[in-house]
C-alpha cells in the first residue's frame, strides 16, 4: 500500500490564481512543499490560461492530479455558469467537451476527472436514477478507454435516500467505471463516517477532499441558547480523527489527499494549506 500524496484544490487559493496569476500562485504552493494541484471550477482554466498552467506546472514541479468538469446527464436544467467579478468561468462538460477533456488530461499527464455531485432534487425515483446513471456509466466507460477515471465528488445529495438506497450506492452499483472523490467533511456533516465509506468502496476512492469541522461559539455571548457555529477549518483544527482517516485512506488505495477550504475566518489561505498539510504529513508518517 502506497502513501497517498498530499495535494491542494485550487478552490483553496482561488483568489490568488484569479488576482495574482497562475505562476505566482503555483510558486507559493511549491514553497509549501505541495507537489500536486486539483483544478477546481472556481478559477479560469480555459484556452487562455491553460498554457500558463502548463508552464507553471513544469517550472515549479507541481503536477495536476485532477481536472474539474460538469456532468448533466438526463437533467433538463444543467449546472449554471460560475461567475467571478461578473465574468463567467468555463466549466468543461464531460459530454460536450469529451475530446477536449481527453486532450487536456494527456497534456497534463492527469489521470482523473471529477465533477461536483449529483442533482439530488431531480433524482427522486429509481427510474430517474437508473436513467441518469446509465448515461453516466457510458461517459465514464468512454473516459476509461483513454486511461482516465471519472470521479464524483460528494456534497449532501449523494447521501439522499431513493427507494431505500443512498444515491452514492446507486451510482457505485450502476456505474462500475465511476469512482469517488470522498469529501470527508461533507460526509461527516451528513452523519456518515468517512472511514466506513473508504472501507465499503475500497479501491474506488482515488481522491479525497480534506477539511476539518470545528464547532465554535456564535453571537456575542448574551444569548446563552444560541446554537454554535460549524466551520470548515484545516485538518487538525477540528473534531475529526485524521490518523484514523489517513490510515483508512491508505488501506483503500486512495491516491491523493486534496486540501480544500473555501472560508478562512480571517486566516491566510496559505497558512491554512500549510497547517493542513503538516497535519497530514504527521498522520501519514512523512514528518
Amino acid at each position: 500500500m502506497s502513501t497517498p500524496i498530499i495535494a491542494v484544490s485550487s478552490m483553496t487559493n482561488a483568489n490568488a490564481f484569479l488576482r495574482e496569476g497562475v505562476g505566482p500562485a503555483m510558486e507559493k504552493l511549491s514553497q509549501l512543499r505541495i507537489s500536486h494541484l486539483e483544478i477546481s471550477q472556481h478559477i479560469r482554466f480555459d484556452e487562455d490560461t491553460i498554457p500558463q498552467f502548463l508552464e507553471a506546472s513544469r517550472k515549479w514541479g507541481i503536477g495536476i492530479c485532477a481536472i474539474s468538469c460538469r456532468f448533466d446527464g438526463t437533467v433538463e436544467n444543467p449546472v449554471p455558469e460560475f461567475l467571478w467579478q461578473g465574468q463567467p468561468l468555463k466549466i468543461w462538460s464531460a459530454e460536450r467537451d469529451f475530446a477536449q477533456l481527453v486532450r487536456l488530461c494527456r497534456q497534463f499527464d492527469c489521470k482523473y476527472l471529477r465533477f461536483a455531485g449529483f442533482p439530488g432534487m431531480a433524482l427522486r425515483s429509481e427510474q430517474q436514477v437508473r436513467a441518469y446513471m446509465g448515461v453516466l456509466e457510458t461517459i465514464a466507460a468512454g473516459f476509461a478507454d483513454h486511461g482516465i477515471t471519472l470521479c464524483v465528488h460528494n456534497h449532501a445529495d449523494e447521501f439522499m435516500m431513493v427507494d431505500g438506497k443512498w444515491l452514492i450506492d446507486w451510482a457505485m452499483a450502476l456505474a462500475p467505471h465511476l469512482q469517488m472523490e470522498l469529501d470527508v467533511k461533507n460526509a461527516f456533516v451528513c452523519g456518515v463516517d468517512p472511514c466506513d465509506q473508504l472501507d465499503r468502496f475500497s479501491g474506488r476512492v482515488p481522491l479525497m477532499h480534506i477539511q476539518d469541522l470545528q464547532v465554535c461559539p456564535s453571537g456575542d455571548g448574551k444569548d446563552v441558547w444560541l446554537k454554535p457555529e460549524y466551520r470548515g477549518v484545516p485538518a487538525g483544527q477540528g473534531n475529526m480523527n485524521w490518523k484514523k482517516i489517513s490510515a483508512s485512506a491508505k488501506r483503500a488505495g486512495t491516491q491523493y489527499l486534496i486540501i480544500e477550504q473555501s472560508l478562512f475566518y480571517g486566516q491566510d489561505p496559505y497558512a491554512c494549506i500549510d497547517a493542513a498539510a503538516n497535519t497530514l504529513r504527521h498522520c501519514t508518517g512523512e514528518l
